[in-house]
């Protein structure tokens, strides 16, 4: 039996809001998000999970309404936490963050220890379904 894992990045999120689990989509990505349900229209997709993030769970909602599938959200899935303050110059950070995977800001989470950990989810969520 073959399995086929998709992942999906969330859609355009609106950076004026800085709660970063509240982040809610702006209206190209609530827009574009619907490109999603044509990609996934010949696709069989058994089961949908998400992040707690709003600008996750509203990306792959379409999909999950079309499909007529159960959404389950897991923690583990979360995006890293950057630190405790609001990052002006993003771009920057993002520069360093890709030149050393375990570069992080105070009180944060480098990309290394968040595919770690989102790895570790991945692995429980495919035990729990054998």
């Amino acid at each position: 039996m073959k399995t086929v894992i998709y992942f999906i990045r969330h859609a355009q999120p609106d950076l004026s809001i800085h709660d970063d689990l509240k982040r809610p989509l702006t209206k190209e990505g609530l827009k574009s998000r619907k490109q999603l349900v044509n990609y996934f229209e010949d696709k069989q997709v058994d089961t949908a999970y998400s992040s707690p993030f709003k600008r996750a769970i509203d990306t792959i909602e379409p999909i999950v309404i079309n499909k007529n599938l159960s959404l389950e959200i897991i923690s583990d899935f979360r995006e890293r936490k950057i630190g405790d303050n609001w990052i002006p110059n993003f771009h920057e950070f993002c520069k360093k963050q890709w030149e050393n995977f375990n570069y992080k800001l105070v009180n944060g989470e480098s990309l290394a220890e968040t595919q770690q950990r989102n790895m570790q989810a991945l692995i429980k969520v495919i035990k729990d379904t054998i």
